[in-house]
């Protein structure tokens, strides 16, 4: 990620919400939409997936490797394996329209079943590399290959049957469609229930937009009464607005959620739990998966029979001698008995060693010695069979080890050196073993907006593996150090400041708390640095914080509160008719902060994506 968007998205800069969105918010709709299919499930996911993102690039010390685009995808895949929420408020809320050059892709899209569809989606416009899905997955990267290609296939052929294209205009427009600068994309219109809701969420992760100060506690009641009074009014301004828009929809959804019925759903929910502050460390690590092969092997064969070339002398019309050799175009073969076979297979043998003993049609007899210890994989034949030249009889391999290939994103090439330490852990026998990086190529494979590299990766021979054996590796390239360690959910920023908020007293380990169970301005607030992440735990110092502190961790979520969305007077998000904004409770708002809404009341402008 570029250094100056981060330090913006980390400073809450203003300005910075609008570039996010003008570059990124129209690719992550259709990402979603298309991911889901249908619009209460696609607007909760793109919520969550922003959150989730801004929250991690927020946490960081330095810019992530990966782009806002491909930590966006890998939340979108961990969300969609989990369940999606269906917010029916969110039905009439149009899908993203291509242009119409392109539509035919978008459909064929549709087509494809539902992991097929998420992994071509994420891989073609998510900036999200094969090893990128792989990792989220768990599965092999041949897998994830063999995922994408299947995906690839399939719509080939939905387009071919829907229209008569050569392969040369599928390809041209499949390019321009799928173009990393989202050109293709550029038609799509993104709903203004979709802005409002990612401005909400990028506001309320930064707490402020220019450094606000945060607002004085108020404890008495008189001060509470004033701020109620206070909160009422913007609401009702709010409200009006909205009620005289031509498109109404929502402004804020933690507004909302106050407005509406308990019986209707929920765009964001959050909750707070405690959880206690551990001692360990994170690592920036690569990981990748491959099959183990034997560092040496060799297919044992009968020998062919010395070849003999004849030199005959010719003179030529000169007089001149000149030397030619002849040599027979008949490949000479010669046959053998297996008269000994002194291993099986799965038996080792040491340098030296005779493996077997064949004897030829007069009575030679030939020893084949071992030239290094090693394991017999596998014998083809018996004692007493007879076999010619080129037959093969057994298979043996070296004890010097193993190696494995595995592909690397262009990203974190890098950070990888011949030598380097690597664990691998191997899948049939659940045991890990301490390897080495034995090679590293940097003649990269593009596929798609990235590229890859190979690294081949070595360990010792250890009994009970076998050639074959799939195993994951992981190269740690950074490490921490041990210290304190925080869900990076804890950490919340403002400006160029971070810090953490301690539970309420007499809190337990677990508890969890309401929004409207917790006011976070009324607990105390301490300042910490952060320092390395690992995208789920952040490293942080504090002089006043120690191992087992509780504190509270924001989980922002989109969720369903319940399974009506409409109402007698139009509810939902199509219009507040008939609501009588006077006499109206709003209940308790005593959490809610005013400067968290738009200033004026008004929207950002995202260069004219707003519907």
């Amino acid at each position: 990620m570029d250094y100056e968007l981060f330090r913006k998205i980390k400073k809450g800069n203003a300005n910075c919400l609008d570039a996010l969105c003008s570059q990124y918010l129209k690719k992550s709709w259709f990402l979603c939409w298309h991911a889901t299919l249908c619009s209460e499930r696609a607007v909760p996911l793109i919520v969550s997936c922003w959150d989730k993102t801004i929250q991690k690039i927020s946490a960081g010390k330095s810019p992530p490797k990966e782009s806002f685009m491909a930590l966006f995808s890998t939340e979108l895949m961990h969300r969609y394996r989990l369940e999606i929420f269906r917010d029916e408020a969110f039905a009439e809320v149009p899908p993203p329209h291509v242009g119409k050059t392109y539509q035919l892709f978008a459909d064929s899209i549709d087509t494809l079943e539902d992991e097929l569809r998420v992994v071509w989606l994420v891989y073609s416009f998510g900036d999200l590399s094969s090893n990128g899905i792989a990792n989220v997955l768990g599965i092999p990267m041949e897998k994830a290959k063999e995922l994408i290609q299947q995906a690839a296939s399939k719509q080939i052929d939905t387009i071919k049957k829907c229209r008569k294209m050569n392969s040369t205009q599928m390809i041209t427009l499949s390019t321009k469609f799928k173009n990393p600068d989202g050109s293709g994309l550029s038609a799509i219109e993104v709903p203004r229930a979709v802005i409002n809701s990612i401005e909400h969420i990028y506001r309320k992760h930064n707490d402020t937009v220019s450094k606000r100060k945060e607002p004085v506690q108020m404890n008495n009641e008189r001060a509470k009464k004033k701020r109620s009074a206070k909160i009422r009014k913007w609401i009702i301004t709010i409200c009006i607005l909205a009620a005289l828009a031509t498109t109404a929809v929502i402004v804020v959804p933690k507004l909302l959620r106050s407005l509406r019925s308990e019986e209707t759903a929920s765009a964001i929910t959050t909750t707070y739990s405690v959880e206690a502050i551990q001692y360990g460390d994170v690592d920036t690590t690569i990981s990748g998966s491959g099959t183990l092969s034997p560092i040496q092997s060799d297919i044992l064969t009968a020998p062919y029979p010395e070849k003999e070339d004849s030199t005959e002398s010719q003179s030529t019309e000169a007089g001149i001698e000149i030397a030619q050799s002849v040599a027979s175009n008949t490949v000479q073969t010669e046959t053998y008995e297996i008269t000994k076979l002194n291993f099986s297979a799965g038996e080792a043998f040491s340098e030296g060693d005779v493996l077997a003993v064949l004897t030829n049609e007069d009575d030679e007899t030939t020893e084949v010695k071992a030239d290094y210890d090693g394991i017999v994989l596998e014998v083809t034949a018996e004692a007493g069979d007879e076999i010619s030249s080129g037959d093969s009889y057994a298979t043996i391999m070296s004890k010097d080890g193993f190696s494995m290939e595995i592909s690397v994103d262009q990203t974190e090439i890098a950070a990888v050196e011949k030598g380097q330490e690597v664990t691998l852990t191997v899948d049939a026998v659940s045991e890990t073993y301490t390897g080495s990086v034995s090679a590293v190529s940097y003649n990269g494979t593009s596929s798609g907006s990235t590229s890859t590299y190979p690294l081949t990766l070595q360990i010792e021979y250890a009994d009970g593996i076998y050639p074959s054996m799939r195993a994951s590796a992981e190269i740690v390239t950074e490490s921490s150090g041990e210290g304190l360690l925080v869900p990076i959910e804890a950490v919340s920023t403002s400006g160029d400041d971070s810090y953490i908020y301690l539970a309420p007293d007499g809190a337990e380990n677990g508890t969890e708390y309401a929004e409207e169970e917790l006011t976070l301005s009324d607990l105390t607030k301490v300042s910490v640095e952060t320092g390395m992440t690992d995208g789920k735990y952040i490293l942080i110092e504090s002089d006043q914080l120690s191992e087992n502190d509780l504190i509270i961790v924001t989980k922002v979520t989109s969720t369903l509160t319940g399974s009506e969305s409409s109402n007698e007077n139009g509810g939902g998000f199509g219009g507040f008719g008939g609501m009588d904004f006077g006499n109206m409770d709003f209940g308790d708002m005593g959490d809610f902060d005013p400067s968290n809404l738009p200033n004026g009341g008004g929207q950002p402008n995202f260069n004219g994506m707003q519907q």
